[in-house]
């Protein structure tokens, strides 16, 4: 059983309301909780949009003036936020989500966090 904080516990109720609706043809992503449009995830991101692929593309960033050709920017850890990630198809992002993000059954998610060493650990 976790124990969340309350903002966890809200936003972890706001992902199960959300989770109700049908799942999209979306693909969001994210960088260090939000803290840029870079790293493995836009490199994804380009390939994907590059590729004409018929999704829509969402950016979770704390910046939401960051100018992100072909996608929606949206303020990290917002209401808008969850409600992206849990009718979103695919999640794609490069660190840890909170422990109280929950991904939905049909829902996938590429974690490209990287280290150091050969062998590494992360969700």
């Amino acid at each position: 059983m976790h124990v969340y904080t309350f903002r966890g516990a809200v936003g972890n109720l706001l992902m199960r309301i959300f989770g109700l609706l049908p799942l999209r043809h979306v693909v969001v992503f994210s960088a260090f909780d939000g803290k840029m449009y870079g790293d493995n995830p836009r490199a994804i991101y380009e390939e994907m949009l590059s590729r004409n692929l018929p999704m829509k593309y969402v950016w979770l960033l704390r910046d939401t003036n960051t100018n992100v050709p072909g996608a929606r920017v949206v303020k990290a850890n917002s209401i808008a936020s969850l409600y992206y990630l849990s009718t979103a198809r695919l999640w794609v992002d490069c660190s840890r989500k909170r422990e109280w993000v929950v991904k939905r059954k049909g829902q996938y998610y590429v974690q490209t966090w990287h280290g150091d060493l050969c062998l590494t650990k992360i969700e």
